[in-house]
């Protein structure tokens, strides 16, 4: 699974000439703690957080200080061909919980949070177990019966549909040889 498969592609940038008086409404517009900061080309600068927005109002009360003073200009961001588990090493490597997807040109594209990779690693593991109780649900008598004189007599349809075998002689090499010796 890749960045692109689950990242949020509604979204909204600032720029760093905005005011802060300006940027707080724009966290109600989206599902994160962070916007990227874009400059006149749309090109990813940076990232400010809703924590940084606070920190600076707590130090300078005054909603008219501008991005430009408070955003982080070495943002940690993500590519849509990104996987999933990258991203989570990124995320973890970091301690952040969002971060910003941009493309060959670092436009930003989206953005993606730990959310949304929890949620997908819900989907991965839930495919997974479908996938092992289909197999474990046609492995009612396991794979192979074979008789003393090491013939075959019944087959599970995952040993001679998956591995074609048909007689002892198509079987891997250290299987024969396993079922050689409890012969003698």
């Amino acid at each position: 699974m890749f960045v692109a498969d689950i990242m949020t592609e509604d979204f909204v940038c600032c720029t760093e000439n905005q005011t802060l008086h300006d940027v707080l409404p724009m966290f109600t517009q989206v599902h994160s703690n962070m916007l990227p900061v874009v400059n006149r080309s749309d090109r990813l600068i940076g990232i400010i957080t809703k924590n940084k927005i606070f920190k600076v109002l707590a130090n300078q009360p005054s909603f008219e200080t501008t991005v430009d003073h408070c955003y982080n200009p070495y943002p940690i961001y993500l590519r849509p061909s990104d996987t999933l588990e990258y991203t989570r090493q990124l995320f973890v490597k970091h301690k952040i919980g969002h971060a910003p997807v941009v493309d060959e040109n670092m436009t930003p594209v989206g953005v993606i949070s730990t959310q949304q990779v929890l949620s997908s690693y819900n989907i991965l593991l839930s495919q997974t177990e479908s996938q092992l109780a289909l197999l474990f649900n046609n492995l009612n008598f396991g794979l192979l019966s074979i008789n003393t004189n090491l013939e075959i007599k019944a087959s599970n349809s995952l040993a001679t549909d998956n591995w074609a075998l048909k007689t002892i002689n198509s079987m891997p090499l250290k299987i024969r040889r396993h079922c050689e010796r409890l012969k003698n």
